[in-house]
Parts: structure tokens; sequence; C-alpha cells
């Protein structure tokens, strides 16, 4: 038996037109879920529209709900937190009502992630255990291992590591009894991301590589995307960044053959961040900004502009703030992390704002060329964010944020001359971490306490210290950040030899990066460490090298460097025509990349040595030399040029003795 509907379509009665009705609200339920993941809100709510009058024909009450928390989700991804409640709160009720446990237990979870990311802990807590304790009354035999995974996720956001692991091993345990794949599977995700968080990047890849098997079988794509994104991770951690840039690589064109521009963004950021450790700052500039251009798209909704994800939008915001930073794009880079921090408040993301206001502290430190006013207020404006982040953290009890602030404070109180102070937060941030049993923490916080150290000898114990954990964190990247800081602590200290020890540790480990800056820095070291130790030869050696490099990056600063510090050491190996013969190769480099500003110095400082050279020989064109050194310094201002090249004063005194003998 059937009638006609309002707009013409057959509307089934009876018992199978109700499973008909249903299976028709669910379909639009997942035609909302696919249009929200190619970026069309509005019509993943037209279709939740339409499953709710759908439901509201039939009289469904379980299709009601189940449209109700559909739409509470899509709110909730949105951030728009207030209605995500209301039809969260709504669902609940009908499933109260109905005596439906599953869906009840559904509610409950989206309550307690909606309250997690608004900063109540406490009420989060109580929805997700209520939400378990359902989950084992449940028919589903899922909802157990579910509920036990969101707990699991909860912990582990809150740094809680070993309360994490224990909720995930249990929910593999009980989904594994059950035959349910899909969230063993997931369990085992988050297992590894328990071992990223406390630097354990192995186990955590071959977790990830067996997750990755199985959703391949069960054909989850979306899980495959997420595998790949977290294996860049691990291996980004280990330093194996040509394997994590393909894998990331993976994970964007699988995202674009599903159409997700979310996933998409999320592996343009990844690759971003692996760029940014092989030290190619530009490269990675350009994908956050590509990242950007989608996610800062809105959408309409209930006749509001909404973005497609406020707290992802934040967080690239963050990463792009720093990576200008980072490049000495100081005022940019505020200006985007400011615009983060806008975006995440009015989203009411407590615990990304918290986190983003640490790092825009960080940027506020001032220039040492400032007055002390200045560079005071300064340093005032970025303690007053780390005590709104700190104040934020302790109120969700998250503990591993309360340690980084704590950390960060020391930092900043150190760099303003506050040294007790900075000393007895960073020593406080290390006890933190330790107790959490986090690596790479332990290694954050050592390094800072070197740098606190004043060139002392203290300061080798505490990179030492530091060393170690990156060590066992298979950390290469912070590994080689330490070994650069005790390199140069070793030189001050006049321990050369260590020193130099040091600087081939980190040339290596910028190699396996594939850090080109990295490498032509400890080459540079390394040539400066042994000209002082007269080992000539194995200057020679160095800068070859380093001009192979160049050569090969097609880098002219780097190969008229080298070439500079060739001509160098045969001027102390006596060979004046080698040493003529590199500085005239180096100018002429200079000059054919006449707009560039740092070969101009470059060029500034083959002229002086030229100079030099000629007119010890008593040869004329010195003079010549002499000029053009002045023509670029009144061009580049004589800061540019201070410690590259003798005062002009001393200049033409030379030149007259040469003239006078």
């Amino acid at each position: 038996v059937s009638g006609q509907g309002e707009e013409g379509w057959e509307q089934p009665q009876g018992a199978k037109g109700q499973a008909a009705r249903r299976d028709e609200v669910d379909a639009c339920c997942v035609l909302a879920r696919v249009a929200q993941q190619t970026g069309d809100v509005a019509s993943a709510s037209e279709s939740l529209k339409r499953a709710l009058a759908l439901s509201h024909e039939a009289g469904d009450r379980h299709a009601e709900a189940k449209s109700l928390i559909a739409f509470g989700e899509l709110y909730r991804d949105l951030w728009v937190t207030k209605r995500s409640v209301e039809h969260v709160e709504r669902a609940l009720s009908i499933s109260i009502e109905l005596g439906d446990k599953s869906s009840e237990a559904r509610c409950l979870t989206v309550l307690g992630q909606l309250h997690y990311a608004r900063g109540d802990t406490t009420g989060a807590v109580r929805c997700l255990e209520e939400a378990l304790a359902l989950g084992k009354q449940s028919v589903l035999s899922s909802s157990e291992g579910e509920c036990l995974i969101n707990i699991g996720d909860l912990h582990l956001q809150q740094g809680e590591i070993e309360q994490a692991r224990l909720h995930f091993e249990r929910a593999s345990t009980v989904c594994g009894e059950q035959m349910d794949k899909r969230r063993a599977v997931r369990a085992l995700c988050g297992l590894s991301r328990c071992n990223l968080a406390v630097g354990e990047s192995y186990t955590a890849a071959d977790q990830l590589t067996e997750a990755m098997g199985v959703r391949k079988e069960v054909g989850d794509r979306a899980g495959q995307g997420e595998c790949l994104r977290m294996l860049a991770v691990a291996y980004t951690h280990v330093g194996k960044l040509a394997t994590a840039r393909k894998v990331a690589a993976q994970a964007k064109a699988l995202a674009g053959e599903r159409g997700v521009v979310l996933e998409e963004a999320m592996a343009d950021m990844l690759l971003a961040k692996i760029s940014i450790t092989s030290g190619d700052l530009e490269v990675a500039v350009q994908m956050q900004q590509r990242a950007l251009q989608v996610l800062a798209r809105t959408e309409v909704l209930a006749g509001s502009k909404v973005f497609l994800d406020p707290r992802l939008l934040g967080q690239c915001l963050e990463d792009l703030g720093n990576a200008l930073v980072t490049a000495g794009q100081t005022e940019r880079g505020l200006d985007h992390l400011e615009q983060g921090e806008q975006v995440l408040a009015a989203a009411e993301d407590v615990h990304s704002l918290a986190r983003l206001r640490c790092r825009l502290a960080l940027a506020y430190v001032p220039p040492k060329s400032g007055t002390r006013q200045s560079r005071n207020d300064l340093f005032d404006k970025g303690l007053a964010k780390l005590g709104e982040s700190l104040a934020a953290h302790e109120a969700v009890r998250n503990k591993r944020g309360i340690a980084e602030c704590v950390m960060y404070q020391g930092v900043l109180h150190c760099r303003k001359g506050e040294q007790l102070k900075g000393f007895q937060k960073l020593r406080l941030a290390l006890d933190m971490f330790k107790e959490l049993q986090h690596k790479l923490g332990i290694g954050e916080a050592t390094l800072e306490m070197g740098h606190a150290s004043n060139d002392s000898p203290q300061g080798v114990i505490y990179y030492e210290q530091s060393l170690v954990a990156r060590r066992q964190s298979s950390d290469l990247a912070g590994e080689a950040v330490c070994l650069r800081s005790l390199a140069n602590l070793h030189a001050f200290l006049g321990n050369t030899r260590a020193a130099c020890k040091c600087w081939h540790d980190a040339l290596n480990l910028h190699r396996e990066l594939g850090d080109a800056g990295g490498v032509r820095s400890s080459l540079e070291h390394l040539c400066s460490l042994y000209s002082q130790l007269e080992d000539y030869n194995r200057v020679v050696d160095l800068v070859g090298q380093l001009r192979d490099s160049a050569v090969a990056r097609k880098d002219a600063d780097a190969e008229a460097q080298a070439l500079v510090l060739m001509g160098k050491c045969n001027i102390s190996l006596g060979n004046l025509t080698g040493a003529e013969g590199s500085f005239k190769l180096a100018l002429k480099i200079c000059q054919e990349h006449a707009e560039s500003e740092e070969l101009m110095v470059r060029a500034a400082e083959c002229h002086d040595k030229l100079a030099k050279l000629y007119l010890e020989q008593g040869r004329p064109e010195g003079r010549s030399h002499i000029e053009h050194v002045q023509k670029l310094r009144k061009k580049l201002g004589k800061d540019m040029l201070k410690g590259v090249v003798e005062e002009s004063s001393l200049q033409q005194t030379h030149y007259k003795r040469q003239l006078m003998s």
C-alpha cells in the first residue's frame, strides 16, 4: 500500500515502509558526512535537515535521535559547540526515553568530547565514564571498546601516557575478543601515539605498519590516510626524512582521490614540518600557505559563516607564524600567531589556544639591539601570555602542558637576565618531565639549562644530559641541535678538539637529515676550528666538500664562501698565487649575482683580501680594490661590513706605508 507525498515521491506504509524510511534517514546521514568531508557544509546541513524531516513524518524516534546526533557531530567538527550541545542533549533525552543504551553512550561520548574541548575536564571524564558503563551493558559488543578508546584519547591529550596506554591495551583486548578489527586497529594506533609521545618512534612505526595492513584488509581508506600521516611523523622523528616525505605525499594523494579537503591540508602541513626539519624554510612556508588557503575558506551554515575546522586553521596559522619568525620575518610571524589566537578563542578550543599562547610568548623574545626598556616590555608581554597558557593548562589538569609552560617561563626569565628565577623554573619543568617519563621534554629542558649556563663548564654537563635523552628517543634533529650548542661551548672554553668532534657528529646527522644549511654551517665551523689548529690539509679537504655541496645545490653564496675560505687557507700555506685565484673566482661569482645583498658583502670581503695581498706584494692593483670596498661600504652601510673587512682608515694607512716603502 502506498500514497503520494507532497513532492510527488511515493510514501511506503506499514512495517516495510518504516524500514525504508529509516534506510533513507541513514542514507541522508551518510551523504551529509561525505559532503562535510569534501567541504560542502551547506549540502551536509540540508541532508541532515532532510533526515530530521523524514524521521518526524514517520514518527520514528530512533531515526530522530540518530539525525540529531549526526547534526551535533557536524556542529562539533565545525566547533560551533553551543549548537552541538543542544542537538546532542535532545538526542540523549530521546535515547533515555527509548532505553537505547548504545545511542545513549554515543551521545555521552560526544558530550564528553565537547566538555573537554571547552576546558571542562571533570565533565568530560564523567560523560566518558558513564558512556563506558553503558557500553558494557549494550547489546552491541563494540560499544565497550569504543568507549575505552575515547577515554584513552583523553588521557593522551592530558599527557597521562601510562593511563592512556592501559585504556588502549584494554580496548585492543576487548575488540580482539569480539573480532572487531576496525576498533582493534584504532586501539593499536592509540598505542602508537603513546609511543610517539614518549619518543619510542621505531616501536610506533612498527605498530602503524601493522595497523596499515589491517586497514587495507578491511577497506578503511580514511584509516589508511591517518596511518600514513602518523607514519610520516614517526619517520621524521628518527631522521628518515626522505621516507617521511614519501609517506606524507601518499597520504595527500589518497586524500585527493577521496576528495577530503581537510586531509589534503593536513598532509601539506605535515610536508611543511618535514621541510623545516631538513632546513628548507622557504618550501615549508609555501606549503603552509597552500594549506592556509583551504582552511581559511568559509562556508555558510544556518545563516552564519563558519570555517571548515577552526582548530586546524589555528594550528596552521601557528605553524606558519613560527616558520616566519624562524626565517627572520618576525612581524609577519607575530601577525599570523595572533590571528590563530583569535580563531581558537572564538572556537573556545581551550587546549589548542593554551598551546599557541606558549609559542606566541616565545615569538615576543626581543632582539638584542633594542633598548633595555623596550626589551623588558616585550619580555613581560611574553611572560603574561605564558601566565594565561599556564592557567588554562592548570584548569584542565594537563600535566604535559603545565610542564611546557613552566619550562618556557624559565627560558624567558633567563633571557631577561633573571638567572636564578629562570633556573628554578627550568629545574621544576625537568622534574615534571621526568615524572611523566617524557624523554623529548627532558631533552628540551636540559638543552635550555645548557643555554642558560652563561658559557660555563656546567653547561657542558647539561648539554650532554640533553644529548643522552635525544639519543634515547631517536630524535636526530634534536640531537643535531644539541651537538651544535655543545660544540660552540667547547670552542668558547678552549676545548678545540672536543668542539671538532661535536661538529663532525653534527655534520653526519645533518647529512642524514638532508639539511643542506646544517651541512654548510658544520663545514664552515670545522674549517675555522682546524685553521686555529693549523691543520690546513684538513681545512683544504673540508673546503672542497663545502664547495662541492654548494655547486650541487647551485648555492652561489655558499660557493663564494668556500672559495674565500680556500683563499685564506692558501695564504696560511704560503700559496699566494692559489689564494689570489680563489679570491678572484669568488669575486666573479659575486659579480654574476650583483643583486644579492649577501653576495655584495662577500664581494667586499674578496676585495679586502685582494687589496691586502697586492699591497703586501707592492702591487698597485691594491688601490683599486680598496676603492671597491669603500663603494660597497657606502652602498651597504658600514654596519653590514663590520667584522668582514678592515676599517677604511686602517686600509689607507696600510696603503700609504706600502707607497713609502
